[in-house]
């Protein structure tokens, strides 16, 4: 079900320590309608579940619209980041490489939930998936990736020193 933020976290008592929250992409093409991204959302899931995952690794979704998803319970340890699962969160842009080129909606409703979630989780580190791990994972436009440096919603570090 697709919810505002401030809706992700009702009837969720947190328990776990989130320091991070960790943004990707899903490579598979967005869709539009709720019950398409419903069904591209459980494809996600058992796509997850065949790695031998407990779940969808992600625990909350944008999609194209710009609209949230509520993929797994933010209490629970996500599986979407080598070595950071822990301490993290992860949001997963439901595009495709190609559409993420265009996306106005999905990358504003990324900025609604980064200043969010930079609320209500204290000022967590906000990583793209590129900077903790060896993948191309968001290829987001660079004039999207400069915004969110420029807003402070992206830390240094990383694996690949950005």
């Amino acid at each position: 079900m697709f919810l505002k933020p401030e809706d992700l976290f009702k009837g969720q008592q947190i328990t776990r320590k989130i320091t991070a929250v960790v943004l990707h992409y899903s490579a598979v093409a967005g869709k539009k309608t709720a019950e398409e991204v419903k069904k591209q959302i459980e494809a996600i899931r058992q796509s997850h579940k065949q790695r031998g995952w407990k779940d969808i690794g992600y625990h909350i979704g944008v999609d194209l619209l710009g609209r949230y998803w509520l993929l797994r319970p933010l209490n629970e340890v996500g599986s979407h980041a080598k070595g950071y699962n822990s301490n993290s969160i992860g949001v997963v842009m439901l595009a495709d490489a190609e559409q993420l080129q265009s996306a106005p909606l999905l990358e504003e409703a990324v900025l609604r939930l980064f200043g969010f979630l930079s609320v209500r989780l204290r000022n967590p580190a906000f990583f793209l998936h590129k900077q903790l791990n060896p993948t191309e994972c968001p290829p987001i436009r660079k004039e999207f990736e400069n915004r969110l440096r420029t807003l402070g919603y992206l830390s240094g570090g990383g694996v690949n020193g950005t």
